[in-house]
């Protein structure tokens, strides 16, 4: 797993700033293999739908205001998440949840 890396800003109104950054090139390049290698259904039990970077869960529970608690319990949140467009470059099995 790649390092988050996490630098705190102080801006020029005295707010103090926290920027999270995580390169995820791995994750879209494992997805990649994956999704060539089996499509997602390397065990014909399951599916592997994506690899999500922790950056990319932190950015969506922040956008819909959820707690990680309320995303792991709700599966319309999970299908939204893997499902929206801008998710392909991490999904793995290429249908839809």
């Amino acid at each position: 797993m790649s390092r988050i890396i996490e630098k705190w800003h102080k801006t020029g109104e005295g707010r103090v700033v926290i920027q999270r950054t995580q390169d995820v090139t791995r994750h879209v390049e494992e997805a990649k293999v994956l999704r060539e290698k089996h499509g997602g259904r390397e065990d014909p039990d399951a599916y592997h739908v994506a690899r999500v970077p922790l950056v990319v869960l932190e950015a969506f529970l922040k956008r819909k205001g959820v707690t990680l608690a309320d995303f792991t319990k709700d599966p319309t949140l999970v299908k939204e998440l893997v499902n929206s467009p801008e998710m392909s470059i991490f999904r793995v099995w290429q249908g839809r949840m």
